[in-house]
């Protein structure tokens, strides 16, 4: 989470620099506190590998435990994705208009809006390929405690 924070604050901090010329002037996110989504580390908040180990079932919850993992990492993966999709699409909005007067400016400024859009978009994949592997981590240990 540290790695998408740090990245968000560069996007705002990438836009309010280019838009700095222009006193006053704020990069136009009106998601400030993007954590609304939830933590991307699902697994921390499952029980403990053994809590089927009395059951007959205990694969089959195992695995379906597993499946739910995945699809709270690609919801909640989904919504920080979102969140900052639309705050890009908000600070684009903002740049056409701080730079109404300089078209070469503005397309600057929804560039440097876009990569790190980009950027973000990358990170976001890789944490939810990490966090569903983390999924599968439990998953494993969970069947290793089956009878």
């Amino acid at each position: 989470m540290t790695a998408v924070r740090s990245l968000s604050l560069a996007l705002v901090a990438s836009l309010s620099l280019a838009t700095s010329a222009r006193a006053g002037t704020e990069p136009g996110n009106p998601f400030l506190e993007p954590a609304i989504c939830g933590d991307m580390a699902v697994e921390g908040s499952l029980a403990p590998v053994d809590v089927f180990a009395a059951s007959p079932h205990c694969q089959g919850l195992c695995k379906k435990t597993v499946g739910e993992c995945k699809i709270f990492v690609r919801k909640i993966v989904g919504c920080w994705s979102n969140i900052y999709r639309v705050a890009a699409e908000f600070q684009s909005r903002n740049c056409a208009d701080v730079y109404s007067s300089s078209p070469a400016q503005a397309k600057s400024c929804k560039a440097i809006v876009s990569t790190n859009l980009r950027s973000l978009e990358q990170i976001f994949a890789s944490k939810r390929e990490g966090r569903e592997s983390d999924c599968d981590a439990w998953g494993s240990d969970c069947m290793a405690a089956c009878p």
